[in-house]
């Protein structure tokens, strides 16, 4: 999976927006529409916000979890983010630059930012989930401790989109060939994949055409989520790959 495919003539206009559209209902008037966006925003992003957090101030995996529920409140009372623009690039840099303003906001409050204090904190389901922040690199920069885990999160939408959709076809079995040969701990070839599941090997290198092509077109998609047009979706597309490494070809 060495690249994606980018071909096609979509304007800015036709690229999903859901991101900036979260960001946008989360920074609006309607304190319901705000709190339902905050939370879709914080479910997909709040480990590489912490995993920024803890980069930047060297904390605890606990201490940076709280700082990124801080960041998230900010989220509903910062003008910051009622300023976004969408034209400006990627959503990923957007984060970063936001990141910035609120640490050093919050450079000034640290005193408050003891667990249990008189802030309030925004619930995120599944804030914890998933164990460890497992940051690529422990002594990454602030900034390549987000990217590590947000590439780890678009590779998992992107993988969660494709059981789901091989599932809803009946080929669950197509999925389970791929995360045993793509996803899996163990370093399988495609007899001993043949073997597991019972087909043959024909079959497997069938199966694995069919996911990895349908794969692209989800982390394709998982990224044009945070970009507004052609050109800022090849950049994230030549950055997630770039980094991205590949078992197999």
């Amino acid at each position: 999976m060495a690249e994606a495919d980018t071909s096609g003539s979509h304007g800015a206009a036709a690229f999903p927006s859901t991101c900036w559209s979260d960001l946008a209902e989360a920074a609006s008037v309607t304190e319901a529409r705000a709190r339902e966006a905050l939370d879709t925003l914080a479910a997909r992003y709040f480990r590489p916000v912490a995993a920024y957090v803890r980069a930047r101030w060297a904390k605890t995996d606990d201490d940076a979890f709280d700082a990124a529920q801080e960041f998230f409140l900010w989220v509903l009372e910062s003008e910051f983010f009622g300023r976004a623009d969408p034209e400006r690039g990627s959503f990923r840099g957007f984060i970063k630059r936001a990141l910035v303003n609120f640490l050093h906001d919050s450079e000034r409050k640290r005193r408050t930012w003891k667990r249990g204090g008189t802030r309030r904190f925004v619930p995120v389901d599944g804030e914890g989930d998933g164990g460890p922040l497992e940051i690529p690199d422990r002594a990454a920069s602030p900034d390549e401790a987000l990217d590590g885990l947000w590439r780890q999160e678009l590779l998992a939408q992107a993988a969660d989109a494709l059981e789901a959709e091989l599932a809803t076809k009946g080929k669950r079995k197509t999925f389970d060939v791929f995360r045993d040969y793509f996803l899996g701990d163990d370093e399988l070839d495609y007899a001993s994949v043949a073997e597991r599941h019972g087909i043959s090997v024909t079959d497997v290198s069938n199966a694995l055409a069919h996911a990895k092509r349908r794969y692209r077109a989800h982390l394709r998609n998982a990224v044009a989520d945070t970009v507004r047009g052609d050109d800022d979706l090849r950049a994230e597309l030549a950055w997630l790959f770039e980094e991205t490494p590949e078992r197999r070809t």
